[in-house]
């Protein structure tokens, strides 16, 4: 798989486990989160942070996390 979307969905270990073993090396996870939620906090050493950013308007933030090669 190259794409995962998560929105409205509490990420935790065994989520990022399941995301791990279908996501290909270089896929990308973009994940829609509360501004009040931290990002970082489940995502596990094996994917990258590229970036986030607020969505204007919104208590949003989109995040964009890659899996390592």
């Amino acid at each position: 798989m190259d794409l995962v979307t998560l929105r409205a969905v509490r990420t935790d270990t065994s989520l990022w486990a399941g995301i791990e073993g279908v996501l290909k090396p270089g896929g990308q996870v973009i994940l829609f989160t509360g501004t009040d939620q931290p990002v970082a906090e489940f995502i596990p050493p094996s994917f990258l942070v590229e970036g986030t950013q607020t969505v204007p308007f919104t208590r949003t933030q989109l995040t964009v996390v890659s899996k390592a090669r």
